[in-house]
């Protein structure tokens, strides 16, 4: 048999972490929402890596603390709601 080449092995290296949104504050005249998420630095989120909210934007972790991380979306603070999903991917070189 053959091996699928979209069926290639996930990497190694990254490490896909699912949580939650448990705050938004209104940031940079509204322009920006500091959003801050349920998983932090006991659950293995770096500074650097990739946050995505279900059905919204994508962005940078800026901040972790010890069970929680921070990052800044350029949405308004009202299109954003506290409880949704987030996908944080950490990557070895994050």
């Amino acid at each position: 048999m053959s091996a699928d080449p979209e069926e290639a092995p996930a990497d190694p290296t990254t490490v896909v972490i699912i949580g939650k949104i448990v705050n938004k504050i209104p940031w940079a005249e509204g322009k920006k929402t500091r959003i801050t998420f349920d998983r932090g630095e006991v659950h293995g989120v770096k500074a650097g890596a990739t946050a995505a909210i279900s059905g919204g934007p994508t962005m940078k972790v800026k901040e972790v603390h010890e069970s929680a991380s921070v990052g800044f979306a350029k949405v308004k603070a009202a299109q954003i709601t506290e409880g949704t999903k987030v996908t944080i991917t950490v990557r070895s070189n994050d």
